[in-house]
């Protein structure tokens, strides 16, 4: 896989390489890159077959996503937007992959890069947002994949998941002298049958 960043786009890190390692897709899968960037996660999972759409609210992020699919050969439908305000309603993902904008910064809507780290009050802002349209767009059975970090509320993310029937497993993390970085698989809690 070849990656091209645009100077006003997020440049793939540690989450990002982090998130990375999560896309395993098969073909015909239904996937969504939310807050796409480069689009480095829809090219890996639309080179392993899935039909992916990428939203990001940053519309050089659209264009740079669009780029690397043409530079790797593979088909990626990419729109700008905030979060699912430009999808349809009716659409169910079989995998989700977001790396949200998790810092505890004030958002500057001014700022477009910026809004690729800012995560609002307590670093969640963004996150709770996302999560509360989550339910409506991953299909029954459907996971979604997202980066978190030590220094967001984690308790307030978690206790959310509670109040919208979603369940969290930790799957990996990477930890820094300052936080540590982990991925959630995220899925609708299991109806007890009797």
């Amino acid at each position: 896989m070849e990656i091209k960043v645009f100077e006003s786009v997020y440049e793939p890190r540690e989450d990002s390489y982090l998130l990375l390692r999560s896309v395993k897709c098969s073909s015909g899968e239904l996937v969504l890159d939310m807050g796409c960037g480069s689009g480095i996660i829809a090219v890996k999972a639309a080179l392993q077959g899935a039909k992916v759409i990428a939203v990001d609210i940053n519309k050089e992020a659209v264009k740079n996503t669009l780029f690397n699919a043409r530079m790797n050969n593979v088909k990626i439908f990419a729109i700008a937007g905030d979060l699912f305000s430009p999808l349809k309603k009716s659409l169910k993902f079989d995998k989700i992959f977001f790396n949200p904008p998790y810092l505890p910064e004030k958002l500057d809507e001014k700022d477009v890069l910026s809004l690729a780290w800012s995560g609002g009050k307590d670093g969640i802002e963004i996150i709770l947002r996302f999560l509360e349209e989550l339910p409506h767009f991953l299909k029954e059975n459907g996971k979604c994949f997202m980066i978190v970090s030590t220094l967001a509320k984690l308790d307030k993310i978690e206790n959310f998941l509670g109040k919208i029937s979603m369940e969290k497993r930790k799957i990996s993390e990477i930890s820094f002298f300052f936080e540590r970085l982990e991925l959630w698989e995220i899925k609708h809690v299991k109806k007890k049958t009797y």
